[in-house]
C-alpha cells in the first residue's frame, strides 16, 4: 500500500463494546461526512444508515480479517438511494480499515480515464 494512506490507517476507530460498535461507527461517519444517522439505522420509513445531501450510505463492519460482501446489501442501498434521488454508497470497515464502495458508473464520473 502506498505511503499516502499511512496517516489514514493510523486513524482507527476507538474500540467499544460489540453492541455499540455499529451505532458508534455510524455516528462517527455521519459527523465526518457532514450527514446524519438515519433513525433506527434504516429500519423505519427513512432507509440507509447515513443520509448525506447526495448519498444514502449503508455501513457494514467486522473486527475479523474478512467480510462476505452480499449482493443484497448493494441492491438494497441502490434501491433506497434511487427512491430519494441520491447516490448509493457502501462503507465497509474490516478490522479498522475503511473502504467506500460506489457503483462503477458513478466512479467513472469522478475519474479522468475512460
Amino acid at each position: 500500500m502506498s505511503r499516502r494512506w499511512d496517516k489514514a490507517l493510523e486513524e482507527k476507530p476507538i474500540p467499544v463494546a460489540n453492541k455499540q460498535k455499529p451505532a458508534k461507527q455510524e455516528k462517527r461517519l455521519a459527523k465526518e461526512f457532514g450527514g446524519r444517522v438515519t433513525a433506527g439505522s434504516g429500519s423505519g420509513r427513512n432507509k440507509g444508515d447515513i443520509d448525506l445531501d447526495s448519498f444514502k450510505i449503508e455501513v457494514k463492519r467486522t473486527d475479523n480479517q474478512s467480510i462476505s460482501l452480499k449482493k443484497e446489501w448493494l441492491s438494497k442501498i441502490d434501491e433506497e438511494a434511487f427512491s430519494v434521488g441520491k447516490y448509493p454508497a457502501l462503507i465497509l470497515e474490516i478490522d479498522g480499515l475503511e473502504w467506500v464502495a460506489i457503483p462503477k458508473p458513478l466512479f467513472k464520473s469522478f475519474t479522468t480515464f475512460a
